[in-house]
């Protein structure tokens, strides 16, 4: 998973975060479509998404695998749900 604050990217793992040279977007063209953003501060690993869960004001939650939860931004939501159905 990767993560931005502050105007910086950070790449997450289960045990430390490390600084990255590019932006969420430069790394989700990079990675190609393993990764997706579900919001503009996140860009997940879609196989690492466990469950999809929408909200009733058209967002969505994603509860990854190793136990974290994601909100995905209304404009984004789609787009997540499609590569969802793409992986089943």
């Amino acid at each position: 998973m990767f993560v931005a604050r502050e105007g910086e990217a950070y790449a997450l793992t289960a045990e430390k975060e490390y600084l990255v040279d590019y932006t969420l977007t430069e790394l989700e063209t990079r990675l190609g479509s393993d990764f997706a953003h579900a919001s503009r501060a996140d860009l997940v690993g879609v196989a690492h998404i466990e469950k999809f869960v929408s909200e009733t004001d058209g967002s969505a939650r994603l509860l990854l695998r190793d136990g974290v939860e994601i909100r995905v931004s209304r404009r984004r939501t789609a787009e997540i749900k499609r590569r969802l159905e793409q992986l089943a």
